[in-house]
């Protein structure tokens, strides 16, 4: 059986540092986050780091070098190039895989130029004459299918001079870091602040990250005929009448994987440390049924295929079973009134709306790719405001039209007061990936490193280790007291409105598993997470349900307005039968 394909992706932060994160992003869910390499932690003092680079890149098949306009002229404290310090740790990885013959592809995204041989060093001469492909902002999705095409018509072979079963430094697979050894004199990347939530010496970030998966991500590599015969499987399983049921139906059943709340230690001080303790949030007093995996069988949920382009969904919010709004990557927006949608409507001008948020049918907010945020009111769209440009927007969320949090691919966050956005607060070096509001005095934060970091109504909190060691893709809220977070690895972990659960297995379907991309919680008794190969999964209070195959695509959001409504949006991704855009709603009502 051939390897599978491993790749390098070479940036320098100060130049694309939000581009690799994206592009870190596609390629991880095209093929998968054990198998592409970006930045080297870890490095322990005394150890010899251009040796651990030049081992850490020829363990890889492929190497990308990202190229934006600054890339040439970035400089270094000292007024010199970066370029031309033989110790510049972009420079270190290109001569290590130049060294040893890879596969290089540079990767032009801004409208950069091929730097000529005369502006680099005699060393990265040799990269100037690799053949160069360019990422567009405007026709990225299709751009990144052709880089993505041209990697995989390469078989993985042994790359030349590795030793086999040489490994990568641990912590190297997955996020863009800033990892710059101890002894290091001249490196671009430098020590992540200690109130980022260090966990250790010489583990440093940047970008937005994707952990390595924990053992059971094996089951992600399975062919599509394996997977075709689990099910098969399944099927005949399902057939055989069962002992205890009548007439060989199964009963309703559970994960039995509690989500207790024992605290985590945080690497940092906690929020309530710094920040005033939040005030107590009425619950609501709805009794909540217990909705276990068949309650989300692929029957109860009705699929509505959109008409319009090639775009995938990204987002979606419900104010009520009545009002919903759906966004996609070509800044179009789908309405629903509780029995048909309508649209698509351009309102972001081809920007990808990465967010949306509306807390009531009369306002919405969305968050898109470069930075800009579009609201709704009075029927109407309004223009882009530039909120944080040229950098993406991940999150969004509204309590009000008079209050939104958002958080963006760089780790800043802003918020609104009705008439302006504030300036960012850096909260860390990672992307906040998701963030929730209950009220305005109380926000939920999280990142791509598995940090939360809380707002009071008046300030961000230090970081605090929620999910340390992977990747959180969603947080939900709904009152003070109780968040609920999921992550890369299918896995999941509570607030109880001062420490964070042990992290559990959530997602862990027949065919492995999967990332979850989104959560939502109308209740603290009822959440509902969605994620890849079309999953879903509920939690009522103390446990999450088996997950429900849903839909066979990748599911890049839901919104629950309440316990007996939800709606999810497909995205790209893979699954055991291929790939493609995702262009389905699908709506769930509880019977």
């Amino acid at each position: 059986m051939a390897t599978p394909l491993r790749i390098f992706l070479n940036y320098r932060r100060e130049d694309t540092a939000g581009y690799a994160g994206r592009l870190y992003d596609a390629l991880a869910d095209r093929f998968s986050a054990g198998q592409v390499f970006i930045d080297i932690d870890n490095i322990e003092p005394g150890v010899d780091f251009v040796e651990v680079i030049e081992n850490a890149v020829g363990a890889c098949d492929v190497f990308i070098a990202l190229i934006g306009q600054r890339w040439v002229e970035v400089m270094n404290e000292r007024g010199g190039q970066r370029l031309e310090d033989e110790n510049d740790f972009v420079r270190l990885e290109i001569e290590a895989a130049l060294k040893r013959e890879l596969r290089v592809i540079p990767v032009l995204v801004q409208g950069a130029r091929m730097p000529r041989p005369s502006e680099l060093p005699e060393s990265l001469a040799p990269l100037t004459r690799r053949n160069a492909l360019e990422i567009s902002d405007h026709r990225w999705r299709y751009d990144v299918e052709q880089l993505v095409q041209a990697l995989e018509r390469r078989p993985p072979e042994p790359s030349g001079g590795v030793t086999p079963g040489m490994s990568l430094p641990a912590g190297s697979a997955g996020p863009p870091s800033d990892a710059l050894p101890a002894g290091g004199n001249g490196g671009e990347r430098t020590q992540r602040p200690t109130g980022d939530g260090a966990v250790g010496g010489g583990h440093l970030i940047s970008g937005r990250p994707v952990s390595p998966r924990p053992w059971w991500s094996k089951w992600r590599l399975i062919t599509p005929v394996a997977a075709a015969l689990v099910v098969l499987v399944v099927l005949l399983v399902a057939l055989v009448p069962s002992s205890g049921h009548g007439h060989g139906n199964p009963g309703p059943s559970k994960s039995s994987s509690k989500v207790t709340k024992t605290s985590l230690v945080p690497s940092t001080r906690s929020a309530s440390s710094t920040t005033s303790t939040p005030s107590t949030s009425t619950q609501p007093s709805t009794t909540v049924p217990n909705t276990t995996a068949s309650s989300f069988a692929a029957a109860g949920w009705a699929k509505t295929v959109l008409a319009h382009g090639p775009a995938d969904l990204t987002s979606v919010s419900c104010a009520s079973p009545t009002f919903c709004m759906v966004g996609d990557e070509d800044g179009n927006v789908f309405s629903f009134d509780g029995s048909h949608w309508s649209g698509p409507q351009d309102v972001d001008g081809s920007d990808g709306l990465n967010s949306l948020s509306c807390p009531s049918p009369a306002f919405c907010a969305g968050a898109d790719e470069f930075g800009d945020v579009v609201s709704y009111s009075g029927g109407t769209w309004s223009n882009p405001v530039d909120v944080d440009r040229p950098n993406a927007l991940y999150a969004i969320s509204c309590v009000s039209s008079s209050f939104c949090a958002a958080g963006s691919d760089t780790g800043d966050a802003f918020t609104y007061n009705g008439q302006t956005w504030s300036g960012g607060t850096q909260l860390g070096t990672y992307s906040i990936d998701a963030v929730s509001c209950p009220t305005s005095s109380f926000c939920m934060a999280v990142a791509g490193n598995g940090y939360a970091y809380s707002y009071n109504g008046s300030k961000w909190s230090s970081a605090v280790g929620a999910d340390v060691g992977s990747s959180l893709n969603g947080v939900s809220c709904p009152t003070e007291k109780f968040c609920a977070a999921v992550d890369v690895t299918g896995a999941g972990t509570t607030f109880n409105g001062n420490t964070w659960s042990q992290v559990r297995p959530v997602n862990l379907p027949v065919n492995g598993p999967g990332d979850l991309y989104g959560v939502s919680c109308p209740h603290p008794s009822f959440c509902v997470a969605v994620g890849q190969d079309g999953d879903g999964q509920s939690f009522d209070a103390s446990a999450w349900s088996k997950p429900a195959a849903i839909d066979n695509l990748t599911l890049d959001g839901v919104s629950c307005p309440d316990p007996a409504f939800c709606v999810a949006v497909q995205g790209e991704g893979h699954n055991v039968t291929g790939y493609g855009p995702g262009s389905t709603v699908l709506v769930w009502r509880r019977a």
